[in-house]
């Protein structure tokens, strides 16, 4: 049976007509004009479109699904619809049809018949944002003994618009015009069925779904879609059929996944009993230390209590003590004053005797007078001293000046010259030596006025007297260096009014403003205050150097003051110069420098004026548009030179040392480093100069305060240096001196003998009233200092009353807090609580128990955290099963500490979990290791004794269709060689999988129960058990479709044996195409569509003796073949086998072969106006037979013509070789 036409009506862009078939047919054309589209629709009509054996398109190689060359990956749809760029020939949806008619070869028993697929798709969506095509509906029919026309399924046409039939009226169509119409409507496997049966004859022949999907199979796998990559290749991918393990893989993977799902269970379990054993631990130590510490707090209530009782007792009896003592000693206090009385008495008698005698009065006026006498000679002793002691520093003053540096320009040089003068005729010696021993006389109780030399101190007197007044007077030094201070001071605060407004001037300059000069600085305040709405700004702090500039300094330097014009908006320019003429102190005075920018006139003088190349400014940046407008219009004409010789020829210009030319005239331009004022590098150095002067006038400041201090001291010195003569206070010190020697002389004399027994009896007086006066006083003391320890410890008592008031109400809020507890636990022993914390306070002490509270509540505290955190994350995990949810809910308290709202539910919560505890440990896992053994057991037995038996088998008998194979092969020869197909060794990486199968069918046939999940404990074999662990790890991968790929793989018998070609010559020689092959010719490509062929001849049954489809496929596969060697295999393909092929390719690799083929079907993309569709092309397809003989004759003359040209080519290059050489003849 061979393809004797294709009728396609909406398929693609292809016209919708008949196109007839030769026994080769040739589709040729340029890429991408719809050569496989015809290959595509026989495909489908052989395949029926199912899935995973249809290919569309296979010559693209689009399964990646990226556009190339302007197609897409083609689907049925899109071929129904005319899809191409989101664009469709048929927006609107379309009736598609495809329809191939086979007819008997010469000498086949067989009767024509038709096969139809059709084809209803639809359109959603719009081109903006993306379309979808689907499939609405399709049905197959096959026409046995019936030769079905284009004129069957289309009702008009007109040019290249078609009216189509309705898929959903076509088999009564078809009904009406042909005896024999079967429909499939969706059942493709029926639809194979008859169609493989129809090409072995009709008629009663029967083929099953399985050969017919293979047949399929062998079709597509036939077509020579691209040159083969290597033998081994070539056998697995179009030799062998695929299997399909999907069902199976999906099953022991199910079977798997439930395995560990309940071993997750399990472990999930374990877990879940290990967080609420530790959730059991962390409540039942909240527990434990919460109530331990209610325990702590009660016995520390009752131990209060107890300390504060006894404490009330100690100071009872210290009370007491302290009131008898009180008692005692204000008795004492008694007896001695009446003791004190009585001597008092006695001393008032004998005092009374003593003071009427007449010797005791005398007495008594000598010892007045003697007192009086000395207190005056004290006095006068004291004023020589303080003379002697300003002598001494007038003297030492005198010595200073002499030896201090001359100071230039002070008010008081005149003066120190004078006194040093002055002070040359005074012996400071002798002065010195005197006035020590004056001093030495002086310190002793007896002068003798003789000794003091008066006369020298007389002298000393005089010299020392005008140099004092010189020395300490207003108008002397004294006055003078109060003068130089005030100066002193006067520089000083003078620098320090610079100093604050350098550091002000600094901030600035820190903080991003230049340092304006005053003028301006004050006109810029003012206008900010007056005129906010002016927007004020500097010209200085809008213009920056261009970065790498060497100009900055000579372009400051030129525009000078003109820096700091200030900038207002346009309509605010006339305010603001009267402003600063009329209203700043400086401007009324003519006196303000500070001048305001004219920018509305600038910008229109710079609106005209274009910067040269070499202007200034080209080395700013200035982004204020008012700014770049007066500088345009002021300095846009200075240009740069290099020198003064250019200079002196230049209007206006400037050179980067700081020469400048305008007005006729060569000035200097340049502005050093600390006063630049452009850019923050210029702030910077600012700054860095202000600092500088800042320090420099800081420290002059401090010179002049310690100068100043300096003046303050010595001024100090000279005004205590005032003189009082000496000669005076020593005349009426003898005076005095002589008369205390006559009184002493006269109470010498006095006859006092009858006076001593009287002063003994009063001194005895006065001693008894003293003493007995200092012990009443004494035991008074004591008296009060007891009744103030009694008051005391009264006041103590009643605090400490006060405080056991205190403790009986922490006991009583203690017991309050316990019955609060009792309240949130109904569980808890209040009852043994007491008693233990009774008895622990009669043996601990307060403080311990502090201790201990402090600690269990760190504990409780610790612990209460842990169980909450704990909870979360246990109910977290838990979130999918609520049984294993722990329920807790924290009590209301009245206690607002965050743990005793917890007490209220921690207890609960602790029962809960002791009873999912005991549940867990006697039910759930027990059931579930229960569920785990049976699903472990179900999967043992389903992989052992199911899928390792289904996989070795087919790796067993995978080599079946090879045996068959070969024996088509042998009866093929190409030329003088045969070939035959190699499957004998296995591949090492799958060889593993392999033993393992064997051993567990081993096992199973010998009924050894095997555990696949403990497998490695020497049941199976050290790689068996790997492999096993391998083929786990898949089934569990999480990334199914990557684990799938490999499963299949590992279920694919194809891939557990090397595959080679060997290739045998009548000569005897042999040899192996997989060792010799290079792939880039025709070594490997020959056996490749031999085999192919020897496939197809087999699945069609070609070499029975029944009728039977010889049809072959071939898309553009001959590129890496030679033409000799393709047009050898063309040949041998249609003349030695019988097979009826249809091959593509390009136009310019077609024409060597064009004797080959008896029909051309030529594709060409031609542009159609008046489409309906939303395309303008379609694929014209010119039809027509081919003359072979003839076309024989023009290529065997075209290569005797390219032959001998080649020879005379070949000759006439000899001979210029020989000519070169010299040896020609």
């Amino acid at each position: 049976m061979k393809l004797e036409k294709l009728i396609l009506v909406n398929w693609g862009f292809v016209v919708s007509r008949e196109y007839p078939f030769g026994d080769a047919t040739l589709l040729s054309g340029s890429t991408g004009v719809g050569k496989s589209s015809f290959q595509d629709a026989i495909q489908l009509v052989m395949t029926g479109g199912k899935h995973h054996i249809n290919v569309f398109n296979s010559a693209q190689d689009e399964s990646t699904g990226l556009r190339t060359g302007g197609k897409v990956k083609r689907t049925l749809a899109s071929y129904a619809v005319g899809m191409r760029d989101n664009l469709c020939a048929r927006p609107g949806g379309s009736h598609t049809y495809v329809v191939a008619v086979f007819s008997p070869d010469a000498g086949e028993s067989a009767e024509p018949f038709t096969a139809v697929v059709a084809v209803e798709a639809s359109v959603s969506g719009d081109r903006e944002r993306g379309r979808s095509v689907e499939v609405a509906r399709k049905l197959y029919f096959v026409l046995p003994g019936s030769r079905a026309t284009e004129a069957d399924f289309i009702e008009s046409s007109e040019g290249a618009m078609v009216s189509v039939v309705g898929v959903g009226e076509i088999y009564h169509r078809l009904r009406q015009r042909y005896a024999r119409v079967l429909p499939f409507e969706n059942s493709i496997e029926d639809y194979l069925c008859k169609l493989y049966a129809e090409f072995r004859g009709g008629g009663k022949t029967l083929v099953g779904p399985r050969e017919a999907e293979a047949a399929a199979r062998a079709f597509v796998q036939s077509i020579a879609r691209k040159t083969v990559g290597s033998v081994d290749e070539l056998i697995r991918e179009q030799v062998l059929a695929e299997p399909d393990f999907s069902e199976e893989i999906g099953h022991i993977s199910s079977l798997m996944q439930n395995v560990q799902r309940l071993q997750k269970i399990a472990s999930e379990l374990l877990e879940c009993q290990k967080r609420l054993a530790q959730l059991r631990h962390h409540a039942n130590a909240f527990v434990a230390a919460f109530e331990s510490a209610m325990e702590a707090e009660l016995g520390e209530a009752f131990r209060r209590q107890q300390d504060a009782e006894e404490e009330i007792g100690h100071l009872e009896q210290a009370r007491q003590r302290a009131a008898a003592e009180a008692e005692t000693q204000d008795a004492l206090k008694q007896r001695h004053s009446l003791a004190q009385q009585r001597a008092t008495d006695w001393w008032l008698i004998a005092q009374s005797r003593l003071n009427d005698a007449p010797a005791a009065q005398e007495r008594q006026r000598l010892g007045q007078e003697i007192d009086r006498a000395t207190q005056a000679r004290s006095e006068h002793a004291l004023t020589i001293l303080g003379s002697l002691a300003v002598v001494r520093r007038i003297l030492d003053e005198l010595t200073a000046l002499a030896t201090r540096p001359r100071a230039e320009g002070a008010a008081y040089s005149t003066q120190v010259e004078a006194l040093i003068l002055e002070a040359s005729s005074v012996d400071a010696v002798q002065a010195r030596a005197d006035a020590r021993a004056l001093a030495a006389q002086l310190a002793v109780a007896q002068v003798d006025p003789a000794s003091l030399h008066r006369d020298r101190f007389a002298v000393l007197d005089t010299a020392l007297g005008a140099l004092s007044s010189r020395l300490s007077g207003a108008d002397g030094l004294y006055g003078a260096i109060l003068s130089e201070r005030a100066i002193a001071h006067h520089q000083a605060d003078l620098l320090q009014v610079e100093i604050e407004d350098l550091n002000r001037r600094w901030r600035a300059v820190d903080s991003g403003h230049f340092d304006l000069p005053p003028n301006v600085e004050a006109a810029m305040r003012h206008l900010e205050t007056n005129l906010p709405g002016a927007r004020p700004r500097v010209l200085c702090n809008l213009v920056q150097p261009r970065p790498g500039t060497r100009w900055q300094s000579a372009i400051e330097g030129l525009l000078g003051g003109n820096r700091f014009v200030i900038l207002v908006d346009a309509e605010y320019e006339a305010r603001a110069i009267r402003a600063v003429r009329h209203e700043l102190p400086g401007g009324r005075k003519g006196r303000s420098d500070a001048s305001v920018m004219q920018g509305e006139l600038a910008k229109q003088r710079a609106c005209s004026q274009s910067l040269p190349s070499d202007s200034i400014l080209h080395e700013l940046v200035v982004a204020d548009e008012t700014a770049r407008a007066y500088l345009t219009a002021s300095y846009g004409r200075y240009v740069k030179v290099a020198d003064a010789q250019a200079l002196r020829g230049a209007s206006q210009a400037l050179t980067v040392d700081g020469m400048a030319s305008g007005g006729f005239k060569m000035f200097s331009a340049w502005m050093e480093d600390g006063e630049l004022a452009f850019g923050a590098e210029a702030r910077r150095k600012r700054a860095v100069a202000l600092g500088a002067e800042i320090e420099k006038k800081t420290k002059e400041m401090q010179a002049q305060r310690g100068r100043a201090d300096e003046l303050d001291q010595w001024a100090l010195r000279l005004r205590d240096m005032a003189f009082t003569p000496m000669a005076p206070e020593i005349d009426a010190l003898a005076e005095k001196q002589r008369a205390l020697n006559s009184l002493g002389a006269q109470l010498a004399s006095l006859d006092d003998a009858d006076l001593a027994s009287l002063e003994r009896r009063v001194t005895r007086a006065k001693q008894l009233m003293d003493g007995h006066r200092e012990l009443a006083m004494r035991a008074a003391g004591e008296a009060g200092k007891a009744n103030e320890r009694a008051q005391s410890l009264l006041r103590e008592i009643a605090n400490a009353r006060n405080e056991l008031v205190g403790c009986l109400d922490g006991v009583a809020q203690a017991n309050a807090r316990v019955v609060e507890m009792v309240r949130l636990n109904p569980y808890f022993d209040p009852n043994g609580l007491e008693q233990r914390a009774r008895e622990a306070a009669r043996e601990q002490t307060a403080t311990y128990f502090d201790w201990r509270r402090r600690r269990e509540a760190g504990v409780y505290r610790q612990a209460r955290e842990s169980f909450e955190q704990d909870l979360e994350t246990h109910n977290r995990l838990s979130s999918s099963s609520i049984e294993d949810r722990v329920e807790y809910a924290r009590g209301h308290s009245t206690q607002t500490e965050h743990e005793w709202h917890a007490y209220g539910g921690v207890p609960a919560a602790r029962r809960r979990i002791a009873s999912m505890l005991e549940r867990l440990d006697q039910v759930r896992i027990l059931n579930n290791a229960s569920e785990l053994q049976r699903a472990e057991m179900h999967f043992n037995n389903t992989f052992s004794t199911h899928f390792a038996l289904v996989v070795r088998g087919a790796v067993e008998q995978g080599i079946e269709p090879l045996r068959r194979l070969n024996d088509k092969l042998k009866r093929l020869a190409f030329g003088e060689d045969r070939f035959e197909i190699e499957y004998g060794q296995m591949v090492k990486e799958y060889k593993k999988y392999f033993d393992l199968f064997q051993e567990l069918n081993r096992l199973a046939e010998a009924q050894t129960p095997v555990d696949l999940f403990s497998a490695a404990e020497g049941v199976l074999s050290a790689d068996s058990a790997e492999a096993l662990d391998g083929i786990k790890k898949l089934l569990l991968d999480p990334n199914r479709e990557q684990a799938q790929r490999r499963l299949k793989d590992i279920a694919d018998y194809r891939n557990y044996r090397q595959y080679d070609i060997r290739k045998y010559s009548e000569d005897g020689r042999e040899a192996s195409l997989a060792k010799m092959a290079t792939f880039s010719g025709g070594e490997l490509m020959t056996p490749a569509y031999l085999i192919r062929a020897a496939v197809l001849a087999q699945a069609f049954r070609q070499f029975e003796r029944t009728p039977s489809l010889k049809l072959m496929m071939i898309d553009e596969a001959f590129d890496k073949m030679d033409e000799g060697r393709t047009a050898a295999v063309m040949r041998y393909l249609n003349e030695n086998l019988g097979l009826q092929l249809v091959v593509a390719m390009p136009s310019r690799a077609s024409g060597p072969l064009l004797e080959l083929f008896n029909f051309e079907h030529r594709f060409s993309l031609m542009k159609v106006n008046g489409l309906a569709g939303e395309l303008d092309k379609v694929t014209e397809v010119d039809s027509s037979p081919l003359k072979t003989d003839r076309l024989r004759t023009l290529w065997a003359e075209r290569r005797e013509v390219v032959r001998r040209e080649a020879v005379r080519q070949f000759e006439v290059n000899e001979a210029r070789s020989q000519l070169a050489a010299g040896t020609g003849t």
